[in-house]
């Protein structure tokens, strides 16, 4: 998963904003997809499938994916947070 590492000075202009291009709050949501990769094998004489390991497959978010503000309400793209 992609982990955005800043100094609220790498976020905040000199006009004083933040993340959400409404209210200018320095905290919103990103819904990303993580995808993960199952092992799997037969379970001997049950026939049924059994999960023998589990990994997170490199992930992360992209600028089409969604985003919203807790404190505004308001709902955009990751593209729409550094306009």
């Amino acid at each position: 998963m992609a982990t955005l590492r800043s100094f609220s000075s790498d976020v905040i202009d000199e006009r004083g904003h933040g993340l959400c291009p409404v209210c200018l709050t320095q905290r919103v949501v990103i819904e990303s997809h993580v995808d993960v990769l199952y092992e799997v094998e037969v379970a001997p004489g049950s026939g049924e499938i059994v999960v023998v390991d589990e990994r997170l497959a490199d992930s992360g978010w992209d600028e089409s994916d969604g985003v919203g503000c807790a404190n505004c309400g308001w709902h955009g793209r990751v593209s729409d947070l550094f306009r």
